[in-house]
Formats: structure tokens, C-alpha cells, sequence
């Protein structure tokens, strides 16, 4: 994450895998991945769909807001990503 004079600048996603699980292999623009699990999501009434590995695995990226969509509409943004990083502390690689 970008600090500029405690100013806080969010990443955007700029690849999406889906993995097994139900978590996200995700790429940020400034080079770093990590693995977000998506389960604590899915009690959600919009997230259920996702239950079905055939949506699930049709994730996308949300050009316009910088996190991850399915084509059912549920969508992840980048601040729950950053936050889901924080919580798990995945391990975040360059390259």
C-alpha cells in the first residue's frame, strides 16, 4: 500500500486467478500478489451464487473500481482485498 504524506492510495487489481477453496490469486499494479480467501463473503445473499465453482471461477476484474467481479454482479473491491490481506498476512511475492 502507497503513503504520500499519511494520505493513503489504493492499489488496483490487475490480474485475477480463482483458485481452489474459494480464493483469488490477485496481482496489483504495483507488482505484488497475494491469496485472498473469499469464503468469509459468502454467507452474503449476493455472494451465494458463488457457491457454484462454475461462477466462481468467472471472476474479472473491475476495471472501473479496481477490484474483482462475476458475472452475477457480486463484486469485491479493493479496500475489503487490502484489508482481507492484512487480516490473513498471505504471503506477497514480486514478479
Amino acid at each position: 500500500m502507497c503513503h504520500i504524506e499519511g494520505v493513503r492510495i489504493l492499489r488496483d487489481v490487475v490480474k485475477v486467478i480463482p483458485l481452489e477453496d474459494y480464493r483469488l490469486e490477485v496481482w496489483f499494479d504495483d507488482g505484488q500478489r497475494a491469496t485472498v480467501d473469499i469464503k468469509p463473503l459468502m454467507h452474503r445473499q449476493v455472494f451465494r451464487p458463488l457457491w457454484d465453482e462454475n461462477i466462481f471461477s468467472r471472476v474479472e476484474i473491475n476495471h472501473k473500481f479496481g477490484g474483482v467481479i462475476w458475472p452475477t454482479g457480486a463484486d469485491v473491491c479493493v479496500d475489503w482485498i487490502e484489508a482481507e490481506i492484512g487480516r490473513q498476512r498471505p504471503r506477497a511475492s514480486y514478479g
